[in-house]
C-alpha cells in the first residue's frame, strides 16, 4: 500500500509537471508565427491605407458629382421669382454688339445650369433672350435687367 501511494504521488507530480508544459511550443515554431503575425499585421496597415486613400477619393468624387449635378442637365427655372433672381445677380451686358452680349448671357445661364436661349428677330434684325419659367416664356435683354413675360408654354 505504501509503494502504491508514492506511485501515485509520484504520477500526480508528473502530472502537474506536464501541465504548463502542454501549452509550450518549440521556439522556432514560435519565431515562425511570429513572423507570420508581424507580416499579417504589415499587410493590415497597408490595407487600412489603401482604404483611407480610396475613401479620401470617394469623398471627393461624391463632392464633384454634387456640384455637376448642381448643374447639369441645364433646365428650365422652376418660378419667375428663381428668374428674377437669377438675372439680377448675372449682371447687364451692353458692348456694341447686343449678339455677344445675348451670348454672355446664355453662356453664365449655362454655367448655373439653365436653359437662355437666344431671340433673333429677323424683321428689324434685333437680338435677345428667352427662357422658360413655370409655365411660362420671358424675354430677357442682356442691357437690362426686367423679365418681360411673353407667352404660356403649351
Amino acid at each position: 500500500m505504501k509503494r502504491f501511494n508514492w506511485l501515485l504521488i509520484g504520477l500526480v507530480v508528473l502530472c502537474l509537471a506536464m501541465v504548463p508544459l502542454a501549452g509550450c511550443v518549440a521556439k522556432s515554431e514560435y519565431e515562425a508565427l511570429q513572423a507570420d503575425y508581424d507580416a499579417l499585421n504589415a499587410d493590415n496597415d497597408a490595407l487600412q491605407a489603401d482604404y483611407d486613400e480610396l475613401y479620401t477619393n470617394y469623398a471627393a468624387v461624391e463632392a464633384e458629382l454634387a456640384d455637376i449635378q448642381q448643374v447639369y442637365p441645364p433646365r428650365d427655372f422652376a418660378t419667375r421669382q428663381a428668374l428674377v433672381e437669377w438675372r439680377n445677380t448675372a449682371g447687364i451686358f451692353d458692348t456694341p454688339n447686343p449678339l455677344d452680349d445675348c451670348r454672355s448671357l446664355q453662356q453664365i445661364a449655362l454655367q448655373d445650369g439653365y436653359i437662355v436661349s437666344i431671340s433673333v428677330g429677323l424683321e428689324e434684325l434685333t437680338y435677345g433672350c428667352r427662357a422658360i419659367a413655370g409655365d411660362s416664356i420671358y424675354q430677357i435683354l442682356p442691357w437690362e435687367l426686367s423679365v418681360a413675360w411673353i407667352d404660356y408654354v403649351y
